[in-house]
């Protein structure tokens, strides 16, 4: 009898110490039904956990729609349609004028991004790009490296805007162009591309470690922005999706589920394929970054690259 007992309390014990390190299923039905809007690339990157899970919850009332430009996903917000948006953090501020002040930044979503791709040139600082040419495939990325020579004291250096994101990573994968500052994805892209070709693609600069050697706030190059009505609402529900939200980029940016985020990003149409994503994914710098500390490292942001600072309530603080 004695024997008996004892086995029944040790199963017993057993059983607790694995329901107590079981982690319950995040709950996906919010206090209020939420709609998102997110881009391929980077600044959607971090949310593709969180469009899986929702997608296995039949009783999740969180929605996702895919927008190809950030022009779309800005008028869909503008219309209602959509109460969360994903965007590249330079893009806020004239929004946020253009919205009459009607949207609120929510979280930081993505670090430094950018990387200096040489094919057939010798690059290992800054200071190695006087007398030549760098070519960037829209305005954001000019901005940013405009800011860093100036930063670092680098003259001579011209700049020229001549591809767009689409066409550049195969004109220094083909040697067309010899130096070229792209974003990842676009990165990867370009090395498989140069790689096919039988040529050999250099990253030769990190522009955010140069932003971070010299400056106390980080390259913040993507963000999340809510719709202040939204917000004023349903701050229950916003507090409750940006946890979520938190969590689905912790996943993401973990090295531990590499191959599992790659399919997430693939699946969610913000990635190209598997091998592109696992290769990208490392280097996108994923972030979570709310509140005042979020404020601080976009207005660091803004003023290093000229861009007035908002007025008013224009970033979330949780209640």
């Amino acid at each position: 009898m004695k024997k008996l007992i004892a086995l029944l309390l040790f199963v017993a014990f057993t059983f607790a110490l694995a329901s107590c390190g079981k982690k319950e299923d995040p709950n996906h039905t919010l206090s209020s039904s939420v709609s998102v809007g997110y881009l391929q690339g980077t600044t959607g990157l971090g949310m593709a956990k969180l469009i899986a899970d929702v997608a296995a919850d039949e009783d999740a009332n969180i929605t996702f729609r895919k927008f190809d430009s950030p022009a779309l996903i800005m008028a869909a917000v503008a219309n209602g349609s959509i109460d969360f948006a994903c965007l590249p953090t330079n893009a806020f501020p004239k929004f946020y004028s253009e919205m009459n002040q009607s949207i609120q930044l929510a979280a930081i979503n993505t670090l430094g991004v950018l990387y200096l791709a040489t094919n057939g040139v010798s690059v290992s600082s800054l200071a190695d790009l006087s007398g030549k040419t760098v070519y960037v495939p829209e305005a954001a990325p000019k901005l940013v490296l405009s800011y860093l020579l100036e930063l670092y004291e680098v003259e001579g250096v011209t700049i020229k805007m001549e591809y767009d994101l689409d066409t550049l990573p195969s004109a220094v994968a083909s040697g067309n162009v010899s130096i070229a500052l792209l974003p990842e994805p676009k990165l990867t892209v370009a090395s498989s591309l140069a790689a096919q070709g039988g040529n050999t693609l250099t990253v030769a600069l990190d522009l955010s470690a140069l932003w971070s050697a010299r400056s106390d706030e980080p390259l913040v190059q993507g963000a999340l922005l809510v719709s202040s009505e939204f917000a004023n609402e349903n701050p229950t529900a916003v507090n409750e999706f940006l946890k979520l939200y938190r969590d689905s980029i912790e996943f993401m940016m973990d090295p531990d589920n590499l191959d599992a985020a790659a399919e997430h990003a693939v699946n969610a149409g913000i990635l190209a394929n598997a091998a592109v994503a696992k290769s990208a994914i490392p280097r996108c710098n994923l972030a979570f970054i709310a509140g005042t500390e979020m404020k601080t490292a976009a207005e660091g942001f803004f003023e290093a690259l000229k861009i007035a600072v908002p007025a008013g309530n224009w970033y979330y603080v949780e209640n």
